[in-house]
This record gives C-alpha cells, structure tokens and sequence, in this order.
C-alpha cells in the first residue's frame, strides 16, 4: 500500500517515471553499501527508495525550485500507509535532493526530533549521488558497488557498455558526493566497471574495473 500511494502521488504529478525509478533503485544500492557508515535499518532505506519516486514531482508546479515544491506537495498529499513522522521524513529528503543541504536555520527542519533530523541528513546525502548518477537520464547504469578504504569510498558504476554521456554523470555524482564526504568524513572515488563473470565455485566474486574516472580535484 505504500508504495502504491508514493506511485499514485508521483503519477498524478506527471513525474519522469523512467529517471525516476532509476534513482530509486541506485539509492537502495548505496544505502546497502554504506550501512557501516550511516547504521540505518530498513525503514529507513525504503524511505529512501519512496524519496527516489518523488525527488522530482515538484515540476508539476515548476521547475524553478521544484525540490521546494515536492516538499509542498509531498506535506500536503493523501499518502496512505506512512506516519505523520515518516511523511515529514519524506517531504524533507525531496526537498534536500538538490541545492541547500539540512541545516539548523531551516525552521521545518530545526523543529524535528533528533533523530528525524539524523535520518534526513544521511538519507539526503545519498539520494543526491544517486540522483547525479542518471542525472542524463540515460539509464545505463544497472547497480552501483561501494568500496571503503581508509577514509575513501569508492563507488563503482555497473553497466554493459559505456555510455559516451558518462562523464557528466560522474563528474555530477562528484559534485554531489561533497555533503556526503562532509558528513562521514571520508572522500568518494567514482569508477565504471562492467559486470562480473560467473565466478568459478568456491572462488569469491569481486568487481573488474575497465575505466576510472578521478575527479577529486575538482
């Protein structure tokens, strides 16, 4: 039923469904890889997943400030299945996918419980990579992997072929990986690969790299 409901919001929007579930999808990708960063459980990762659906329905307004308009509609629409805390969670993350990032001179956002205001902060911080990642809408990227050494995250796109818009998409994703850098202290690496090989039995699966780009001087 929750999920229905974030649907039917997202139609009656008019939303980009394509783009749409993409980010969805990668952001439920990085919220698993990244748990030893963020510790959120699963309702908070199909929080997540719900925020990807709507990040922009705000365009049925405008598209001027239309993660300001997603709020509005989000707050202020029928979505059966969710808590007022979870609806206001959900209002929050699209409002903060793009431009200003949660802070304590937001008035909605200083008014929450702590742990509201945890959960947005995480959640946020990982939507706007995945939002990045398709930010061509060219949905060629099929599973995002992380990585972590020492203080870096590597984030290795998944996809059959290379696609000749990728490096907008990465050069984006490093953009709005620097609120997640800021936030967990560490500094993010995005890398395209191709898809694993049926490993041989007994043999552990790991990722081949065929084409990094590195834009931590950006």
């Amino acid at each position: 039923m929750r999920l229905q409901s974030v649907i039917d919001l997202a139609a009656r929007c008019d939303y980009p469904p394509e783009h749409s579930h993409k980010v969805s999808l990668l952001a439920g990708q990085i919220f698993k890889n990244t748990a030893y960063l963020h510790g959120l459980g699963e309702t908070e990762g199909r929080l997540l997943q719900h925020a990807g659906i709507l990040h922009d329905i705000g365009y049925h307004i405008g598209y001027t400030k239309h993660h300001k308009h997603g709020y509005y509609l989000v707050m202020n629409s029928d979505l059966r299945g969710f808590t007022p805390e979870e609806r206001i969670i959900l209002a929050h993350l699209v409002r903060y996918h793009r431009r200003a990032t949660p802070k304590a001179s937001h008035p909605e956002f200083a008014s929450l419980p702590r742990k509201s205001r945890r959960v947005i902060r995480c959640l946020s911080s990982l939507l706007r990579i995945a939002d990045a990642l398709d930010q061509s809408h060219f949905p060629y990227v099929n599973e995002v992997k992380c990585r972590q050494s020492r203080k870096m995250v590597q984030f290795t796109l998944i996809m059959d072929t290379k696609h000749p818009n990728i490096e907008l998409d990465l050069r984006a994703a490093k953009r709005h990986a620097r609120y997640f850098e800021k936030l967990f202290g560490v500094e993010t690496f995005f890398a395209v690969g191709k898809p694993d090989a049926a490993p041989v039995q007994g043999e552990r699966e790991s990722g081949h790299t065929v084409a990094i780009s590195d834009f931590r001087k950006l």
